[in-house]
Parts: structure tokens; C-alpha cells; sequence
């Protein structure tokens, strides 16, 4: 795995955030997650993608897979709700048009991979795309968007809700910038 750069955010009941630098083992990892979610999903499953900053080679990331995956209708996901769980996963949320679940590490504190599904056709998808292409494609925007990472955890370590606010601040800049 790639070389901790930072691990001092303090969040709830000891977890911290860590911070790693890109690494090509991700591409393998979402490659066998999107073949067992296709696998799961059968009909009703359209694609996936590998989003978050594990797919952005210049941004600093979370140890955290996750994937975007969309389905022709969110019409009985619940029902595969048994079979994300043998396959490792539990059911997050299933709210605003959407489910998330996630997978964590057999220790139970830390989320490994995180699977949020989308209908075909929700603006959303391509909020998440563009943003996630546009860091790839302009190399000083993913640098920026690091560099704010890194100083907000080196900064504000006890501030979880500042880290993610920054976040999703910076993600509406760049899609109001792009639009």
C-alpha cells in the first residue's frame, strides 16, 4: 500500500483520518469489485466507477475504495440486502435516491470499500464523474485540492466536520467552475 503521509485527524472512539498517496493497487481492487457487483446485481446492473480520490493520481486519499454504481432502478435493491452482506458488505443508507453500503476491515473500525448506487439518469452521476475527470484532467486543480486536504488534517485535527465541509466546498467550486 502507499506511504502514510499524514494520520492525525482524531475522529470518535479513536479512528484518525490517514492520507496515502495514489497507488495502481486500487485499479486492481475496483476491478474485482465491479465484476462481484455485476455479479450481484445481474439485471438491474448498468456499470460502475472508480471515483473518490483513490481514483485521482495527483490527490491525496483516504485508504477507502469508492465506487459509483449505477442500475437501471432502485426498485428492490433492498432485497439484495442479504447478499451485500455475504459478500462483506452492510447496508449504510438508503435515502435521497439512493443506497450506500460499505465494507469494512475484519477488525470492524475502518471502512474499506464504499459502493453508493445511483438509477441511470440521476444528476448526481455526473456531478461525480466530472468532478473526479476534471481533477484528472487539470493537474494544479488536484494539487490544490490536496494541498487544502493536507492543511485542513494538519491544522484542524480534532475538526472532522470542518475536513469534510472543505471537502464538499471545494467539489462545488470545481463543478460551478466546469458548468
Amino acid at each position: 500500500m502507499a506511504k502514510v503521509v499524514s494520520k492525525v485527524l482524531g475522529l470518535a472512539m479513536d479512528k484518525t483520518i490517514e492520507l496515502v498517496a495514489y497507488d495502481d493497487f486500487w485499479l486492481k481492487v475496483f476491478a474485482k469489485e465491479e465484476a462481484a457487483l455485476a455479479k450481484l446485481l445481474r439485471n438491474n446492473f448498468i456499470g460502475c466507477e472508480h471515483i473518490g480520490s483513490t481514483a485521482m493520481p495527483n490527490v491525496l486519499a483516504r485508504p477507502t475504495l469508492d465506487i459509483l454504481c449505477v442500475v437501471h432502478t432502485l426498485d428492490g435493491i433492498e432485497l439484495f440486502r442479504n447478499e451485500f452482506m455475504a459478500h462483506g458488505f452492510s447496508l449504510v443508507s438508503n435515502e435521497s435516491q439512493q443506497f450506500v453500503f460499505e465494507r469494512k476491515a475484519p477488525e470492524g473500525d475502518r471502512v474499506l470499500t464504499n459502493v453508493k448506487i445511483l438509477k441511470k439518469g440521476d444528476e448526481r452521476i455526473n456531478d461525480i464523474l466530472d468532478f473526479r475527470d476534471y481533477l484528472n484532467a487539470e493537474p494544479m486543480i488536484a494539487t490544490e485540492y490536496k494541498n487544502a486536504k493536507l492543511n485542513l488534517v494538519e491544522n484542524h485535527s480534532n475538526d472532522l466536520a470542518l475536513y469534510e465541509g472543505m471537502k464538499q466546498r471545494f467539489i462545488e467550486a470545481v463543478l460551478s467552475k466546469i458548468r
